[in-house]
């Protein structure tokens, strides 16, 4: 009969390395010394490296024809190196407090460290896995000690009103940390105030205006990642209730909250645009968590036609406004009259600052909201007609020649520009919140169940309308939904058009974006994948525990492991449309092929440097037998 290799490891092979802890010793001679042990493929496990000094989640992949295995992350693993996974002590809370355990159960709101952001950001447990981590709404196989409990650290930001982009010490936050942030979107910025966005002061010397990206607001909306955005500008005259509109959009006074106010119209400070935050509901935590519906969020354009505004100003924030937004809701009060498309014609001037023909597939839908109206809706001929039918009657209509010929004039250039600017076009009326004047001065001390019947009806009518068509249509240009830090990035491409006096075009502005960002992004990643992959040569150790020389066919995995997680970064962080970010990724491509090939020749060396050492130490320990024998 033929000798039998042994299956079992001998005591030696056995042996853990003295840092690991008892309990782990004794869990792995539980698995080293079960000779009835086996696995599956696709069946999830721990692998025992020698180089880590630790188990580590692996997978198996198949079982090899000697009886080892091949796991996805090392080709040939004898079956005393696997176990199966096994339930890890709760992580430590990083609170600073030694000793100090818990444990997070699903659905649980924590914060997860983000070694990109350098920081705690916000997240949600979805799932315990089999070898102690956490999958988290933003993050899968998150270690213990990267998680603690929500509200720990400072509080979350709340509004401001300068950039931050001037002064102090902070850098300013560049395109390229926008976009290799940690791609996944955190919870949708509930503010507690509203914060500034876009600042407008005025120019050198006190010529013209000059507009700001205010870094703060920028970086909440960049935190949203790769989610999609939804943006509703509400813009109108000063004084028409726009803020009261927006705490109720926002549910503030629906939900008892102080109101919110970004200030008096006539104060300098207040010029520009603001993020008042987004809707926090059920529906879109829920859009949030399953990444398939977008953020919607508000902004302010302050109130055109203050005493000591400028009409070019005016003019420019609404142009800006409405090249932002996926929805513009003009809130005016009273009726459509030819007194107000006058007034209006000073500021709807797109064609004097936008390339109309770049706008095409970017253009916002219109809702003009007609506040305190109290007319009743009828036809030429007497019918009861709709808000919708109203507005384009009105839009359509051609005034009479009166004794105000220029203002006549305008406001038939304003209907015009109206027409041809908003192709989607809708209306909402509202009565007067409140029938007391009195209640009238203080609407922020009512409650909303105090606000007038027809009032509340007809403004849940208008905010079913209008989050509906906001979850249905992200922002676009050029029919490319963008996400929230694309859209950041577009922000800063039109402020930039706008401070260098240019005609406003849209799809010149989206194409810096995509060159510009996909640009910065394939360096980033580009960076990153070689210096991993020479610090592999120079003799590091991949996470997996694999160190040169190895096998072709396993260095070979390695490579495409590391190509899979680099196209995922790709997918999820590019910007653009197909053929940029292909032409980008190309070029990304082929610069990882390069370094590949370098790692592949120094394998190569390092395999025979390692076969010259064997055959050497053979070679002396056969000269070392022969000197044996002929002594002897």
């Amino acid at each position: 009969e033929g000798v039998k290799a042994s299956t079992q490891p001998s005591p030696k092979d056995t042996q853990m390395p003295s840092d690991v802890g008892p309990e782990r010793v004794a869990a792995a001679e539980s698995f080293v010394h079960d000779s009835k042990q086996s696995f599956r493929p696709g069946e999830f496990v721990e692998y025992y490296s020698t180089t880590a000094k630790r188990w580590i989640p692996a997978r198996v992949v198949k079982v090899n024809p000697r009886g080892t295995y091949k796991l996805d992350c090392k080709p040939d693993v004898t079956p005393e190196k696997i176990r199966r996974p096994q339930a890890r002590a709760q992580g430590a809370v990083a609170d600073g407090q030694s000793g100090a355990r818990t444990e997070y159960a699903i659905g649980e709101r924590v914060e997860y460290f983000s070694a990109t952001t350098k920081g705690w950001i916000p997240a949600k447990v979805v799932a315990h896995t089999p070898v102690g981590t956490y999958d988290l709404d933003c993050k899968p196989d998150v270690a213990p000690d990267k998680i603690r409990k929500s509200g720990f650290g400072s509080a979350a930001r709340r509004g401001g009103g300068g950039s931050s982009s001037s002064g102090g010490g902070s850098r300013r936050r560049t395109a390229t940390d926008a976009y290799v942030a940690d791609a996944c979107p955190t919870p949708s910025p509930v503010l507690d105030e509203p914060m500034q966005l876009i600042q407008v002061t005025r120019g050198a010397g006190g010529r013209g205006w000059f507009y700001e990206v205010c870094e703060e607001a920028a970086q909440i909306l960049e935190q949203q990642g790769v989610r999609k955005i939804s943006v509703v500008s509400v813009c109108g005259p000063y004084r028409t209730g726009k803020s009261f509109l927006l705490n109720l959009l926002l549910q503030r006074m629906q939900n008892g909250q102080p109101l919110a106010q970004v200030g008096h119209s006539t104060n300098a400070c207040t010029q520009g645009v603001w993020l008042w935050g987004s809707l926090a509901d059920e529906e879109a935590d829920e859009a949030r968590r399953r990444n398939d519906g977008p953020l919607v969020a508000f902004m302010d354009c302050e109130g055109f036609g203050s005493p000591d505004g400028d009409r070019a100003r005016d003019a420019q924030m609404m142009t800006l406004c409405a090249l932002l937004s996926s929805v513009l809701v003009l809130n005016t009060k009273g009726a459509l009259s030819e007194s107000l498309f006058s007034t209006l014609a000073l500021t709807c001037r797109f064609a004097e600052h936008v390339d109309d023909a770049s706008t095409e597939g970017s253009r916002p839908s219109l809702l003009w909201l007609l506040r305190d109206f109290a007319f009743e809706l009828l036809s030429a001929s007497g019918q009861p007609i709709s808000p919708d039918e109203y507005l384009e009657q009105a839009l359509g209509s051609v005034p009479t020649v009166g004794h105000d010929a220029e203002r006549d004039r305008n406001a038939h250039e304003v209907r015009q520009s109206l027409l041809r600017f908003f192709r989607q076009r809708s209306c909402h009326t509202l009565v007067q919140p409140a029938a007391d004047d009195a209640d009238l001065q203080a609407l922020e001390d009512l409650q909303y169940d105090n606000l007038r019947g027809d009032f509340r009806t007809g403004f849940e009518a208008m905010q079913a309308s209008l989050m509906l068509a906001c979850r249905a249509s992200p922002k676009c240009v050029g029919g490319q939904p963008l996400s929230c830090m694309a859209y950041v990035a577009l922000v800063r491409q039109l402020v930039a058009s706008l401070n260098g006096g240019r005609l406003i075009s849209l799809r010149g502005a989206w194409a810096s974006v995509q060159h510009t960002t996909c640009g910065e992004l394939a360096d980033r990643l580009r960076k990153d994948v070689c210096l991993r992959l020479r610090a592999f040569v120079s003799g590091d150790d991949l996470p997996e525990g694999h160190k040169l020389p190895m096998a072709e066919e396993a260095l070979r995995e390695v490579f495409e492991r590391e190509r899979q997680g680099l196209k995922a970064r790709w997918e999820e962080q590019a910007v653009g449309d197909e053929g940029v970010k292909r032409e980008y990724w190309d070029e990304l491509e082929a610069s990882v092929a390069r370094e590949e090939a370098g790692v592949r020749m120094q394998n190569a060396r390092a395999g025979d440097r390692e076969l010259k050492a064997l055959l050497d130490r053979w070679h002396e320990w056969l000269q070392g037998d022969g000197d044996a024998d002929v002594a002897g």
